[in-house]
């Protein structure tokens, strides 16, 4: 592994620990889903994407094949302020129309798809000391499309690809509910998500409790499919950390996950045998 993979981006030098790397996803994933329910600003679920990527700068972007447009929807940047701060999109620069055609919850990686990049790119990176840019689709589309733009002060490898993948599963899910709920355009953000939406997509938490989960059980899943993290599961339902841990261990074998970026995804509508983590990575630690 080279130098520059080995190290990552929110401060030179710092190693990539993918132990470390998933609790912050999930953490990313819990803020995540308030900004989808409207009680925090994307801008705020963007800041906890960058600090789980180890990323520079962060956009969530709307593109609109008519008029031919690209809008920003919320934006994170380290060095905001300072020059060359994120200003403008690079997906469609850099991808072209197969972005156009991407799949949902597809990671598509600068270094990967297009090394070369293009000059404006190049001249971006450059000036901010910048390796590496991906673009994570949200919610695929022709005619309008969702996705974050991300860069780093590093080149992304492939386990930290893998990670970033998973995590986007969700992030996925949870957007595209919401942009189910309350429709395309402007109007989708600011806007809080019904309860029960989450709950459509997943058999896990229907009224036949196929898994037989206890009451306890039962609520810790409701919970975590609508965004809330560990920590803050422990004080609203009133559980000792190491009572919720054993809460987790039970679900963890009715639902056959082993972490809970797996769980979560499985909550959230997923397959749980999509969700594995990639092999040699440690089990999530339970912390919140």
């Amino acid at each position: 592994m080279s130098s520059d993979s080995a190290s990552w981006g929110a401060g030179p030098g710092t190693p990539w620990d993918p132990v470390v790397s998933i609790p912050l996803w999930v953490d990313a994933i819990s803020v995540w889903c308030e900004a989808v329910r409207g009680e925090v600003p994307f801008d705020a679920a963007l800041a906890r994407v960058l600090t789980a990527s180890k990323g520079e700068a962060a956009m969530l972007v709307r593109r609109r094949a008519w008029p031919g447009r690209h809008e920003l929807i919320a934006r994170c940047d380290w060095r905001e302020g300072q020059t060359n701060s994120l200003s403008t999109t690079f997906g469609n620069e850099i991808f072209g129309e197969d972005l156009a055609r991407a799949r949902g919850s597809s990671v598509w990686v600068q270094s990967v798809y297009n090394p070369a990049g293009t000059e404006a790119l190049r001249e971006f990176h450059f000036s901010r000391d910048l390796k590496d840019f991906a673009v994570l689709v949200l919610s695929p589309g022709f005619m309008e499309s969702y996705h974050l733009e991300l860069h780093f002060r590093h080149v992304l490898s492939p386990m930290a690809i893998d990670i970033m993948t998973e995590a986007l599963g969700v992030l996925s899910r949870n957007w595209k509910s919401h942009v189910r709920t309350k429709g395309s355009g402007s109007n989708i953000l600011g806007n809080d998500v019904g309860e029960g939406s989450y709950l459509e997509n997943s058999k896990t938490l229907s009224d036949a409790n196929p898994l037989g989960l206890t009451k306890a059980e039962f609520r810790v899943c409701f919970e975590l499919s609508q965004g809330r993290s560990v920590h803050r599961l422990c004080a609203e339902l009133n559980l000792a950390p190491s009572t919720l841990k054993a809460h987790l261990r039970s679900i963890y074998g009715k639902t056959d996950t082993s972490n809970l970026v797996e769980l979560i995804f499985l909550l959230n509508g997923g397959a749980a045998a999509e969700a594995r983590t990639p092999k040699g990575i440690a089990n999530l630690s339970e912390r919140g």
